[in-house]
């Protein structure tokens, strides 16, 4: 063998050498990003204002709007993660609660490593739950699968008590509603008519 022949046989060894460790690496690390949707499950019984999850490494932000009690989405594109699990994927959530003014908001942050997931993830979530944890966790698939890995499995129930509090708010806005409705087909006094016509030659 040559000299020439040798010497190309050798860098064609490097090469593949030197591809194999850059696979390699690249599934110690995870492999190549992918965008997943991210979304939030409100458990408990109090109105969440907005979540938004953070990239630690990119400041990148990827949120969705507010929830009610009981209640499921917020969907919205995009936050990248690893197409697979790899030990120390950290994402930062931050997100606060209805505290009876828009004007004034009561910021919550947290800081997580992101527990593992199987297959390439379609949906990072985060999960509130009524003792006050909050869960993030990446999946392809929804609360109610086998394979779901939060600690609630399926989507929210409301309580029993909060139905009934429900019921009571709905019957109370029907009695005021039937009181009105009683109001104005009734007797009307000249005060009702005098009242009336100010409001039409108004408008």
């Amino acid at each position: 063998m040559s000299t020439c022949t040798f010497t190309r046989h050798l860098r064609t060894a490097a090469c593949m050498l030197l591809a194999a460790l850059w696979l390699a690496g690249c599934e110690a690390t995870g492999g190549r990003q992918v965008a997943v949707a991210v979304s939030a499950i409100n458990y408990t019984e109090e109105d969440l204002n907005g979540f938004l999850f953070i990239n630690p490494e990119t400041n990148a932000p990827a949120g969705g709007p507010g929830l009610h009690p009981y209640e499921a989405g917020g969907t919205m594109c995009c936050y990248e993660l690893p197409q697979r699990w790899r030990p120390g994927i950290r994402v930062k959530l931050r997100y606060d609660w209805w505290n009876g003014s828009s004007l004034k908001r009561d910021y919550q942050f947290l800081e997580v490593e992101l527990p593992r997931y199987e297959g390439e993830p379609t949906m990072l979530w985060a999960l509130f739950y009524p003792d006050g944890e909050v869960e993030v966790l990446a999946s392809a698939v929804d609360p109610g699968h086998p394979q779901w890995a939060g600690r609630e499995r399926g989507w929210p129930v409301p309580s029993q008590a909060y139905r009934l509090k429900m019921w009571e708010r709905d019957m109370e806005e029907l009695r005021i509603g039937e009181q009105g409705l009683i109001r104005q087909l009734g007797p009307r006094t000249d005060k009702d008519y005098e009242e009336s016509w100010a409001i039409d030659i108004r408008y």
